[in-house]
């Protein structure tokens, strides 16, 4: 029985990362966009968790990826009280080992995130449903 949970499309996964992911952070300080993400994984067999941007964003990615439960994180790149390069920097000091997902609409940030630990970006964020090329179908 196949196990339940989103699979990476082969060309983005890496050794020593789930090959499956089963659950997603969408981090943004936008609620549409958050909504927007929750409906893209909504039919899809992983559990997907929105931060509040009405609270501390730093705060929360850094205690949900304490946790040791996410698999991939949905991270924008730029936000009011931070930005998404300085949280990835942050996670890969901490030691998160899952994926992060540079969904930023500036090509400059996603090549900032990438170099700061992201491991791939969405090449458009107006584009959401990109999201979904990640994926295996």
């Amino acid at each position: 029985m196949a196990e339940p949970g989103l699979k990476l499309e082969p060309s983005y996964r890496n050794t020593g990362r789930p090959e499956v992911i089963r659950k997603i952070l969408a981090v943004d300080d936008h609620h549409k966009i958050l909504y927007a993400i929750r409906r893209i994984f909504a039919t899809m067999p992983s559990e997907i968790v929105l931060i509040d941007p009405e609270q501390p964003i730093r705060n929360q990615v850094i205690n949900y990826a304490s946790q040791g439960d996410i698999d991939l994180i949905i991270m924008d790149g730029e936000m009011p009280q931070t930005s998404g390069m300085e949280l990835t920097q942050e996670l890969r000091k901490i030691g998160f080992t899952g994926y992060i997902l540079a969904n930023s609409s500036n090509q400059q940030m996603q090549e900032k995130m990438i170099d700061a630990g992201a491991d791939f970006a969405n090449p458009v964020k107006a584009h959401l449903s990109n999201l979904r090329n990640f994926f295996e179908s």
